[in-house]
């Protein structure tokens, strides 16, 4: 009995979910964000890109990762990279962390916890000491200081840690700037305990009317502490090391009570770098200023800090790179019997790498002449710090972007014993990230991929005129798929100002099409696409290096759509100016072969070309199941269908010689996307264009959700909302259908709502009503993200449910920050939870 019940019980819970779905309409009934998806089925994603960084300290872990503190205009962090070159996904966001304060120098713990300095970023009067410690994940170590970190302020203004050293029983000795309103910048130093308690500290005037600057701490076996660096005036200045005990009081017995300086004849000296040698012998590293131009300085002290003469003729070294006018060591390392200087060259502007012999003479053996110069790719670089990893020297610096013009990306090199490039680490030896961002991003198009991810396409870039294609793969819970490109994204430059991708088309072999504009030769923008293999590879065997460009008449074209045909063939929708027809801005279709190159078969040229009035502006194609090509736009403030036959040749019995239009209510109309629906009804292929019409006014608030549908002789369908259109006014504010989907018999129109814009949704029924039960809330839907400016850019159905792909600006974060924005809708288990699993 307990048996046949149970059936009874499911059988009716099966009837009464058909009925439930039956009265719902279409399958898809009931879309709510998917909590499978990101949070609450909404992702949002920052750009990384360059905005001037570069690595100004490293320090190698125990599984052979490269630790860099990086600093930019913009940003500064820690950056972990695997001993490949490849940045360490485990480690921050992508392998980075980002701080809010300009780091100067960091090491590793041998429990792999890594302690950064500097100091905070802003006017010079209000910095203070900056110390954080980070977990071997890129957290913070709660347990360091305050919450993982410390500020110290030594006498209210002026102060900045620049090198940090880890005793013995892992104390931490941290050295820099003090600034004294009485007595000017004072060597400051230091000591804190495991825990970032502050054991002892102290700041020392080495001479009246200087500012003096220690540079570089180093601790003795014996755990004295040496801080070595400079003591400048308007006069000049000279290296000067002081040695303290292990309590900070000053050691005597060390050069001259405890100070040790070093002149050059030739002119002012100072000390960027020291090193403390086996023998106990201080190697210090820096610059000569002798009037004509800088030199590179070494010198050695004894140590008991007197000058080694046994070190080059008087324990001192000056060495002019031919050709340069401006060179300062910046980094040192002694490996392999051999002492390294890494080498600021703002003339050369590349990596400057010299090798001397343990006598301070230029070796030979190493490189040209004693000289290595690595161009990254011939821009301005500059090589700022130097280190051992895996038996080789590995340099890094600041490396010239090249999509965006004056910046800079984190750069690292790896030279062999002989100075060659080692090509086990990176690409060929080399190794540059745009790391410091986050810039602000752009989402134009977005597909589905085979797994059910997403692949978003739009452009990124720090400044307006500055700008490259960008690529975004999301695996199918929202997370970033690492494996594609550099920790889920890809940026491209095709060697322009300008780059924007606009369009995405996904190949049946996996291959990627994107479409956008970049800016030509000429100064102005061409239609552009380029050809990127699954894992965001650029797939050189398309075009030109893996892209095709079009110019269509020597002006500016504007590129908003691309669709492949069933032959391969490319089809790439615009509109450009022509200054042989009065300057006009006029539709124009383009196709391409399967290869990237025009194809002459079609229209003319391969470039199809109508003109409706004198500013006509395209936003969508797509294609007829004849062969035929749908292209639609906007004109003179209507709505504008236009079809071409497979040739590019207009069709003329579509509208009026090819041309359709479409007013709605006597006012200015504009036209975002459009789609094809293969069997409407059963009556044959319709086409829906989607966009916004004013209502009664000419501001912002009066613009409203609008949906037309022309039959395939450019009529309106009759059969399609009232007389073959929609108007939906969703908010008091800006509405705008910025993208159409099918889902099931369902149009899902996307766009923005209200002001400022919230990401908005419409669904409507094959006949342009409104469908109340798409969702759970009814016909439409509205999702404010952060409060700003939010709006999708397209919208896919398929795959795990409904796909919104935009961006939404986040007033809160990083001063204002606009991200990739993704938001995926699901049928929603309330229905059944309500239903059948109520008490």
């Amino acid at each position: 009995m307990a048996f046949e019940r149970e059936r009874e019980i499911c059988m009716i819970r099966w009837m009464l979910f058909v009925s439930l779905s039956v009265a719902a309409g279409p399958a898809v009934a009931g879309l709510e964000p998917d909590p499978a998806f990101g949070e609450d089925g909404r992702v949002t994603r920052v750009a990384f890109g360059p905005t001037g960084e570069g690595v100004v300290a490293m320090d190698v872990d125990a599984q052979d990762r490269v630790v860099s503190a990086y600093s930019g205009l913009s940003g500064r962090g820690v950056s972990r990279h695997l001993a490949s070159g490849m940045l360490d996904g485990n480690f921050g966001t992508g392998g980075r962390v980002v701080l809010d304060f300009a780091v100067r120098d960091l090491v590793i713990q041998p429990d792999g916890r890594i302690v950064v300095v500097g100091g905070d970023v802003g006017a010079l009067l209000e910095q203070d000491w900056r110390i954080a410690r980070l977990l071997p994940d890129g957290s913070p170590d709660a347990s360091f200081g305050d919450g993982g970190e410390i500020v110290l302020d030594w006498f209210g203004s002026g102060d900045e840690a620049l090198s940090v050293a880890l005793a013995a029983d892992g104390s931490l000795v941290v050295g820099g700037r003090a600034f004294d309103p009485n007595t000017g910048t004072a060597f400051a130093v230091a000591v804190f305990d495991v825990q970032g308690s502050l054991l002892v500290w102290r700041a020392d005037k080495l001479f009246a009317g200087t500012a003096d600057i220690c540079n570089r701490v180093l601790i003795q076996p014996d755990d004295r502490i040496i801080c070595a660096g400079l003591a400048r005036n308007p006069g000049g200045a000279l290296m000067a090391v002081v040695r303290y005990e292990a309590d900070l009081d000053v050691d005597t017995g060390f050069g001259t009570d405890g100070l040790a300086t070093v002149t050059f004849p030739e002119g002012p000296a100072e000390t960027n770098d020291a090193l403390l040698l086996s023998g106990g012998e201080i190697l210090l590293g820096g610059f000569v200023d002798d009037t004509d131009d800088y030199a590179l300085a070494l010198a050695r002290l004894t140590a008991a800090g007197a000058l080694d003469e046994e070190f080059s003729t008087d324990g001192r070294a000056m060495v002019h790179i031919p050709g340069s006018p401006t060179e300062l060591v910046r980094g040192l390392l002694v490996h392999g019997g051999r002492i390294y200087a890494a080498v600021l060259d703002e003339v050369r502007s590349d990596f400057i790498v010299a090798g001397f012999t343990p006598g301070g003479v230029l070796d030979g053996a190493f490189g040209d002449s004693g000289l290595v110069e690595i161009d990254f790719n011939g821009l301005a670089d500059l090589s700022l710090a130097i280190t051992e990893h895996q038996g080789q020297v590995l340099v890094g610096g600041s490396v010239g972007a090249e999509q965006l013009a004056a910046q800079t990306d984190l750069g690292l090199a790896r030279l062999t014993a002989s100075g060659a490039l080692d090509p086990d680490f990176g690409l060929g030896g080399l190794r540059q990230d745009g790391l410091t961002g986050p810039v602000t991003a752009w989402t134009t198009d977005a597909v589905f991929r085979d797994d059910g991810g997403v692949l978003t396409v739009g452009y990124t870039g720090a400044t307006l005129s500055s700008r490259e294609f960008l690529l975004s793969a999301f695996d199918v819970d929202g997370s970033p798929d690492t494996a594609f490109g550099q920790e889920g994204s890809v940026t491209a430059d095709f060697g322009n100002d300008k780059n924007e991708a606009r369009a995405v088309a996904r190949l049946a072999d996996g291959r990627l099409l994107v479409a956008g504009v970049v800016r030509g030769a000429g100064g102005t923008d061409d239609f552009a696409v380029a050809r990127f293999l699954a894992d965001g590879t650029l797939d050189t065997s398309f075009g030109s290096s893996g892209w095709s460009v079009v110019d269509l008449d020597g002006s500016a074209d504007t590129l908003h759509d691309l669709e492949v045909q069933a032959d391969g063939r490319i089809l790439l929708g615009g509109e450009g100016y022509f200054p042989g027809s009065s300057g006009t801005r006029d539709f124009a279709l383009v196709r391409l072969s399967s290869d990237g190159a025009l194809d002459p078969s079609f229209g003319s040229g391969g470039v199809a070309r109508v003109s409706v009035d004198t500013f006509d502006e395209t936003a969508a194609i797509d294609l007829l199941a004849g062969g035929d090509i749908v292209l639609g736009g906007s004109s003179s403030g209507d709505y504008v269908v236009i079809r071409f036959n497979g040739d590019g040749s207009l069709e003329t019995s579509f509208g009026t010689a090819g041309v359709a239009s479409h007013d709605f209510l006597g006012q200015y109309d504009f036209m975002r996307d459009l789609v094809v629906v293969d069997d409407w009804q059963g009556k044959g292929e319709r086409i829906v264009a989607v966009g916004m019409a004013r209502n009664g006014g000419s501001s912002p608030s009066d613009e409203d959700f609008a949906a037309v549908m022309f039959d395939t002789d450019g009529s309106p369908e009759t059969g399609f909302g009232s007389a073959g259109q929609v108007v939906v006014d969703l908010s008091a504010g800006q509405d705008q259908a910025l993208a159409v989907a099918l889902m099931d018999s369902n149009l899902v129109l996307a766009g923005r709502s209200g002001s400022p814009s919230d990401f908005a949704a419409l669904a409507l029924t094959a006949d342009g009503q409104a469908d109340a039960a798409f969702f759970t809330d009814g016909s439409s839907f509205t999702l404010d993200f952060a409060g700003s400016s939010d709006e999708p850019a397209t919208v896919l159905s398929g795959g795990a449910g409904l796909l919104l792909a935009g961006q939404s600006f986040h007033p809160g974060e990083l001063g204002g920050i606009q991200k990739i924005t993704l938001l995926r809708m699901a049928v929603s288990q309330r229905l059944f939870e309500d239903r059948f699993e109520s008490p």
